[in-house]
């Protein structure tokens, strides 16, 4: 029987990597890694609200202030969530989610997302590649195959106009119902 961090994926060994002369070890998003993040995107946001504050007034800052906390509890910064998408889109957001996972062997402690910049700026191939895998192994995808066709009949590619065709609404049977009263 597989343990929840075997089937979570949390067991998988770290991949090592040699940039620049230094040994770095990067290992999966976890659980913790994805709250960290999520947190990393709120504080940032809150940030950007109090860097505007004397632009926005109290009234305004207020206002944005609940704006940010409705946007937490509806899960506008969890992880999935559509600031988390966007986040991924620029190097800010990559890096602090790959200094999540990372450790500088050579200097014995983690990287921080400046550290993980500059790699990117010197090693972005190898880094691009290292943070495809990194999601793959992370997240593995489930192979689906489609499901059986239940009909034989060949079905025109597009509805002949004036005729019943399978597809059209004339047709159609409530997929719910079991397949008796169809």
């Amino acid at each position: 029987m597989a343990t929840i961090s075997e089937a979570l994926g949390a067991h998988a060994a770290p991949r090592e990597i040699s940039l620049g002369g230094r040994l770095y070890r990067f290992g999966l998003i976890t659980q913790r890694v994805k709250s960290e993040y999520e947190r990393f995107l709120t504080g940032a946001a809150m940030q950007a609200i109090t860097d505007f504050r004397e632009i926005l007034g109290e009234d305004g800052y207020s206002k944005s202030l609940d704006g940010i906390r409705r946007d937490i509890a509806s899960g506008v910064f969890s992880w999935n969530g559509p600031t988390f998408a966007a986040s991924l889109g620029t190097v800010r957001g990559v890096s602090q989610l790959l200094a999540s996972v990372s450790f500088d062997v050579s200097a014995g402690r983690p990287c921080t997302a400046d550290e993980i910049v500059s790699l990117t700026v010197e090693h972005d191939v190898e880094l691009k590649h290292l943070f495809q895998t990194i999601l793959e192994e992370s997240f593995p995808q489930k192979k689906t195959t489609a499901p059986p066709v239940e009909s034989q009949q060949a079905q025109p590619s597009r509805p002949t106009r004036g005729r019943s065709t399978p597809t059209s609404p004339a047709n159609r049977t409530n997929s719910r119902l079991p397949r008796s009263q169809n």
